[in-house]
């Protein structure tokens, strides 16, 4: 029996693998032993009560054991000064503004690090085998579980998360092939990724960032589309439709739906200007403001808006519940080593498939929720404004639209980029009264920054990590 030691660090690995039909896949392999390692909580793994996922093949392991310290982390750190001092990427200039603007004896230490170093790359061999070195009082710990189980393959299903990066580092020097996951679509340039030999990634420009960046060869990539749209294509627009309008309470409204990022912390007055655009009547159809919270905001932040605009805008997530199903909120979970963490299950993400087929507009921040409400040709606005008063440039949503990733979206002519509250009005009204608008835009984005929606991402995920287990281990 072959062996895959397979992560799951978070919410993205979660939704990615779990809740598609690539883990159903893998598992189903009589010959396939897989060695989960995930987030614990009181001694077990907060994976094990979502339903499909245990099975006599399914062992669970605690992540925590490759977390690594600060020096650890500090070599990491030196690894990535190089690779993005060779190549200059939009995000990591961001990052670096923000902290010295907060920590500037943090930053000013980097910058001298970033001039010692400078662009070579041959050093990148040297610092990782010296991080390894410096580690030895971990090697026992970190390489027990491999004398233990004497695993076939190492599926990282998270490369940007520092767990994965131990647990692939101590692979590597155990010679067992790794084949690593792009989990999100900005993550290859938030910073350093540990190599792999071969990497599944979403996207064509996904493959233009590893082969640019990383050095990776085409034949060590595989596009497999973004795995939670599978779902897209399980449900039935027109019912999705009358589900949800019939569960807000709809009639002859549009719905706008309006998804919040994860900590901008001046997003509800974002919401509550467009809340104050619809009282006015300056949107010129009758219509419903539905906001879905990001799984790590805060419902809280939100409760005033609802308060004063309930007769037309309701919320769902960040702590608050939609009746008559509880979305979100039963999938946080508490964990030993962080916090909570968002489980996705397969309820939630057929009910947020069923959110984007409803709307007849959809709203938020430079947001990858813009790669799903394109997908299903829903007209999209972008928000470039912060709130009720223009904020410093590293502080302001005006950031996002210079980021990397995201710049391809704005220059695709698929979306509309409100820069103030007058524009977020203009361009609602706009797509409310021609929805083709932009429909080119739109199918640019998919191609670039998307893939296939065909409900098979998730099978290309399992084929790819079968095909490569069954190539590296004969």
């Amino acid at each position: 029996m072959r062996t895959i030691f397979m992560t799951i660090p978070d919410w993205f690995s979660a939704r990615n693998i779990i809740q598609t039909d690539a883990f159903r896949i893998l598992k189903s392999q009589e010959d396939l032993r897989i060695v989960v390692f995930s987030p614990f909580a009181g001694g077990r793994s907060c994976l094990e009560d979502l339903p499909g996922v245990k099975g006599e093949n399914v062992i669970f392991e605690d992540q925590a054991r490759y977390l690594p310290n600060f020096v650890e982390r500090l070599f990491r750190k030196m690894q990535e000064l190089i690779v993005f001092n060779i190549n200059y990427v939009e995000n990591v200039w961001f990052k670096e503004k923000y902290l010295m603007r907060e920590n500037l004896l943090l930053y000013s230490s980097f910058e001298v690090l970033k001039r010692i170093l400078g662009k070579r790359r041959f050093l990148l061999r040297y610092l990782d085998s010296l991080d390894w070195l410096l580690a030895s009082p971990k090697h026992s710990r970190y390489l027990e579980l491999f004398r233990k189980y004497k695993p076939d393959l190492v599926f990282s299903t998270n490369i940007l998360r520092h767990t994965d990066w131990k647990l692939v580092q101590t692979a590597r020097r155990a010679g067992v092939p790794v084949i690593s996951m792009v989990a999100n679509w900005d993550h290859l340039t938030k910073g350093i990724l540990p190599p792999s030999d071969f990497v599944i990634a979403w996207s064509e420009f996904n493959r233009k960032e590893l082969m640019s960046y990383y050095g990776y060869h085409p034949n060590q990539i595989a596009i497999v589309g973004i795995p939670h749209q599978d779902y897209f294509v399980r449900v039935n627009p027109e019912e999705a439709k009358r589900k949800i309008r019939t569960e807000l309470g709809l009639k002859e409204e549009k719905l706008i739906l309006y998804t919040t990022a994860r900590s901008i912390y001046y997003e509800p007055e974002i919401v509550e200007i467009l809340c104050e655009a619809v009282r006015k009547g300056e949107i010129n159809f009758p219509v419903h403001v539905h906001v879905r919270v990001h799984p790590e905001d805060n419902y809280a932040r939100y409760r005033h808006i609802e308060e004063k605009y309930g007769d037309f805008v309701t919320f769902e997530g960040g702590g608050k519940t939609l009746v008559p199903r509880v979305y979100s909120v039963k999938a946080q979970t508490e964990m030993d080593t962080r916090g909570k963490m968002w489980l996705p299950d397969e309820g939630d993400m057929i009910h947020y498939a069923e959110l984007l087929y409803s709307c007849d507009v959809a709203v938020n921040i430079a947001s990858s929720v813009t790669l799903d409400s394109v997908a299903v040709d829903k007209p999209t606005v972008n928000i470039a404004f912060d709130g009720y008063r223009e904020r410093p440039f590293i502080e302001s949503t005006r950031r996002y639209f210079y980021t990397t990733h995201y710049k391809v979206v704005a220059k695709s002519g698929g979306v509309k980029i409100a820069r103030n509250p007058k524009e977020l009005v203009d361009f609602i009204n706009m797509y409310l009264e021609n929805p083709e608008l932009d429909r080119e835009g739109r199918r640019k984005i998919v191609e670039e920054s998307g893939g296939p929606i065909d409900g098979k991402c998730g099978e290309r995920i399992a084929k790819a990590v079968l095909e490569f287990l069954k190539k590296t281990s004969g």
